[in-house]
């Protein structure tokens, strides 16, 4: 029986034995490795957000933002009486650039070119911007409803036709829409109402779109013009006046803040600026809170 000297010799073979068996195959002697040697791993930095850039907005009144916008003054529909409103031609046409006979009128959208037809020669000239409006209804002794469509730049002018190019639409546009003369924006920057104790009172006469909630932006017309001392950029209070209850005086309850936007002879155009309740609606009266100086 042979004699083992050196048992630790017996082992090794024992477990290359038991290794070839389980199909593990063997290049060379068993080498002990070195236990792998730890990297230093690198983690990218976090990365930092971007600091935010204050943006501040001027406030409207200031010296670089009118109370009102040019863009309220020139879109806002108006009420006025015939005699008002004095029309230099009418929208004729959109040119079209096709031969194929059209079974409707083409939308006429921004930047189209059209025809003016001129009424009034000697009145439109090339660069000249023309609003563009259209009666709409009739509020009994006040006067006509009239809503702005849009506005042209014209181009061209021979004799009695205009050419013009569409930069503003507000509505949908219509051949037969009446031209008027686009009249200066005559809100200053810097100018902002003073307030009034006791002004002058109306009523709102109807809404440029018929609302079943009432919302900020809505246009409004109120019975208060020129002739009762409005002018753009005054502010209204519309209020449910106080009643006498069976428990006593219920005050008056404000419900809206109006700014007017354009005014004619007898009527004022004016957008809600502020609603304190849903209940504004035509017959509400109003009253002037703030003049412009």
């Amino acid at each position: 029986m042979p004699i083992v000297r050196e048992p630790r010799h017996l082992r090794g073979r024992l477990v290359v034995a038991l290794l070839a068996a389980a199909g593990v195959a063997f290049a060379g002697p068993a080498v002990a490795q070195e236990p792998p040697q730890e990297r230093t791993v690198f983690y990218p930095e976090p990365a930092h957000p971007p600091e935010e850039t204050e943006i501040t907005v001027p406030t409207a009144g200031t010296g670089e933002v009118p109370f009102i916008s040019a863009g309220d003054y020139h879109s806002a529909g108006f009420v006025a009486e015939g005699w008002e409103v004095s029309a230099i031609g009418f929208l004729a046409e959109r040119r079209t650039e096709t031969v194929v006979p059209a079974r409707i009128s083409p939308l006429i959208t921004l930047h189209d070119p059209v025809y003016l037809a001129v009424t009034r020669p000697g009145e439109i000239a090339p660069g000249d911007r023309v609003q563009l409006v259209r009666e709409e209804a009739a509020l009994p002794g006040v006067g006509l409803v009239f809503r702005v469509t849009g506005m042209v730049r014209v181009v061209e002018v021979e004799g009695t036709t205009a050419t013009g190019e569409v930069v503003e639409v507000y509505h949908g546009i219509r051949e037969g829409d009446l031209v008027l003369p686009v009249t200066p924006f005559p809100v200053a920057p810097g100018v902002t109402p003073m307030p009034v104790e006791n002004g002058v009172e109306g009523r709102i006469l109807a809404f440029q779109e018929p609302t079943l909630i009432p919302m900020t932006q809505n246009v409004v017309f109120v019975d208060l013009g020129a002739a009762s001392g409005i002018r753009e950029g005054d502010e209204l209070l519309a209020f449910i006046p106080e009643q006498l209850r069976d428990w006593g005086l219920r005050p008056e309850i404000p419900v809206a803040t109006l700014r007017v936007v354009r005014v004619t002879g007898q009527a004022a155009s004016a957008r809600v600026h502020a609603l304190e309740l849903p209940a504004l609606e035509s017959g509400l009266p109003v009253r002037l809170v703030g003049r412009m100086p």
